[in-house]
């Protein structure tokens, strides 16, 4: 079974979001992807990364099986979609990582702000799990 490299720079940062959607367990550490922008959604808690210049912090997530990577496409439904890109870890270390990219044909979804991720720690992840919880137990058949 192939393992992939997840890049997250949103909401599946926090642990409390990504084991509602997964059902393994995986180490993460922290990476950086350069070449993109992440950028608010409109009327939304998450964020969507397109081409951009800058770079976007976040994690990767180590190893996830391919079960989980379907998890993931499911929860990240028809806007995203998922490219492999290379990441630097803390260290600048280069990972071959798997990113959830805002597709071309759904750009109008997304405000010209920047996402924070402090931001939505302190005012938005309570929020954001509790309307989430049901996706785990819906996508275990």
């Amino acid at each position: 079974m192939e393992k992939k490299q997840i890049f997250v720079y949103g909401t599946l940062m926090w642990e409390e979001v990504w084991s509602r959607i997964v059902r393994g367990t995986y180490q993460k550490v922290p990476a950086q992807l350069r070449g993109y922008q992440r950028l608010k959604i409109k009327e939304q808690a998450y964020p969507g990364l397109v081409k951009g210049d800058g770079a976007v912090w976040g994690c990767v997530w180590l190893d996830v099986d391919t079960d989980d990577v379907a998890r993931l496409d499911a929860f990240e439904e028809k806007y995203y979609l998922r490219v492999e890109e290379e990441v630097h870890d803390g260290k600048g270390q280069a990972i071959q990582a798997e990113v959830y990219v805002i597709q071309e044909a759904y750009t109008a979804v997304l405000d010209d702000q920047e996402w924070d991720p402090e931001q939505f720690e302190a005012h938005g992840l309570k929020m954001f799990t509790q309307n989430y919880w049901g996706f785990h137990q819906e996508h275990q058949r």
